[in-house]
């Protein structure tokens, strides 16, 4: 999976820096045309995939709320990175999404609009775009951390259900034999966060059995991938037995 692909190209990177930062960079929106400002990724390192989201199998700046942009007239929402990148064919839909919702123009800071909100804006932005089921698994994980975050217990309990029936569903393919390791760490991951213990241990116990595999991975690569994940299950372990 991509998420453990970036893993593995970081972890061999040295840690210069133990800090994340932004620059404030001014952008048009690519629906409406309007100039807001934002914050564009400055710097972070390796050190990330060690800060305790890593339970979750979230990243930052997945974590960060400056990384779902918001345009302050149209609000239309999406993750930095996909934000210069909407096809012109799918602007329509958008179009008539947003004119559905009742909004009103921030004074330029998108950060003020809640997370949660941004997310569920970006939800819906995101269903006229063909993500696959790797993109939904890990965004719902996104939205239950910062709906947790805001204290939305229930809407949170909601998105992590969500991405424990896609990585179910994902366990079942063939092609996605290579990383079912993976896959159940992530259901066991957010059944722990529901607060079932059992399930947890039961996912957790049959991914310690397993070992990853990407052919798109050269060995040294795959070692990485393997301790990382093996260290993450030692981790959950650990605290299901305290």
């Amino acid at each position: 999976m991509k998420s453990l692909l970036r893993i593995t190209l970081y972890a061999l990177l040295p840690t210069l820096l133990l800090a994340t930062t932004w620059g404030r960079v001014e952008k048009k929106c690519p629906i409406c045309g309007t100039k807001s400002r934002y914050f564009d990724i400055a710097s972070y390192g390796s050190y990330v995939f060690d800060y305790p989201s890593k339970y979750e199998y979230i990243f930052w700046p997945y974590t960060d709320g400056k990384v779902v942009y918001s345009c302050r007239k149209c609000w239309f929402s999406c993750f930095v990175w996909d934000f210069k990148d909407i096809p012109e064919s799918k602007h329509n839909d958008i179009r008539k999404f947003l004119d559905s919702l009742d909004l009103h123009e921030t004074n330029g800071d998108y950060y003020v609009i809640p997370m949660s909100y941004r997310l569920l804006i970006a939800e819906n932005i995101y269903r006229f775009l063909d993500k696959d089921e790797e993109f939904w698994c890990h965004f719902y994980r996104v939205m239950g951390h910062h709906l947790a975050y805001e204290g939305k217990t229930v809407k949170a309990a909601q998105a992590r259900t969500k991405a424990i029936n896609i990585a179910e569903t994902m366990l079942q393919a063939k092609e996605n034999a290579g990383i079912k390791k993976e896959l159940y760490l992530i259901t066991g991951a957010m059944k722990y966060f529901l607060g079932d213990k059992q399930g947890a241990l039961y996912d957790f116990k049959k991914a310690q059995k397993l070992t990853y595999e990407n052919k798109d991975l050269d060995k040294k690569s795959l070692e990485n991938s393997n301790r990382y994940l093996s260290d993450l299950l030692d981790d959950y372990l650990e605290k299901l037995n305290e």
